[in-house]
């Protein structure tokens, strides 16, 4: 494993220099691990999607730490992320404080995610905090999320869900809806994009459902 090195900036801004130019590849781990992370990079842009997620559960109550990102790797191959809130009632919500930005690199095998207090979404603070473990440290500027993750080839993209509905269709058109739908704070892997279109495979449990959804009815970023 090599080793990582935190540092925090002026700008209130967390690096990596230890892994400065680890390329990012589309990687996640199983969703049933906590903490969760699925992050896309889409080879004609280059643009890196993703979104993260723990849990803290106690007994009659689950409380959750979940945001989307979106950003581009800048020449030390890391990326600066703008953050949104992916749980219902404050999706898509975005995180801001100034030159506050949460950063992700990569090594071999692992995606991390420096995320400062200033910017952790709805309960994150406290949910972080609370579930700790070996992929969740904390400093007074933030939480350092380090995730083991293993190269995924069939996805260029990572997509949360902010409307109500998100019907699936056959066909980039809407003259092909189908009955399937996908609600507010699902999320999605997406395998292609079509203009105001994204083709997303979208699993839970052991039922797997693929199709064309409107990008209208994703978490949206700047740029995008």
């Amino acid at each position: 494993m090599i080793p990582k090195l935190f540092v925090f900036s002026t700008a209130m801004t967390f690096t990596a220099s230890c892994f400065a130019g680890t390329p990012i590849h589309s990687s996640k781990n199983d969703f049933t691990e906590n903490p969760f992370v699925a992050v896309g990079v889409n080879p004609r842009t280059g643009a890196v999607t993703g979104y993260f997620s723990a849990r803290l559960t106690r007994p009659g109550r689950t409380d959750a730490c979940k945001f989307a990102f979106r950003g581009v790797p800048g020449p030390d191959g890391r990326v600066r992320l703008p953050i949104k809130d992916a749980v219902p009632g404050t999706l898509g919500e975005p995180q801001m404080n100034g030159k506050d930005l949460a950063m992700l690199s990569a090594t071999q095998g692992s995606i991390d995610i420096a995320l400062p207090h200033s910017l952790a979404p709805g309960d994150c603070d406290w949910v972080l905090g609370a579930v700790g473990g070996p992929n969740i440290r904390t400093d007074k500027q933030g939480f350092i999320l380090s995730m083991p993750t293993e190269t995924q080839s069939d996805y260029i993209g990572v997509a949360t869900i902010l409307s109500k509905r998100a019907v699936f269709h056959s066909a980039p058109s809407a003259a092909t809806a189908r009955t399937a739908f996908l609600v507010a704070g699902d999320m999605a892997y997406v395998t292609e994009e079509k203009p105001g279109w994204y083709h997303v495979r979208f699993t839970h449990a052991l039922k797997e459902t693929v199709g064309w959804i409107k990008a209208s009815d994703t978490v949206r970023f700047d740029g995008q």
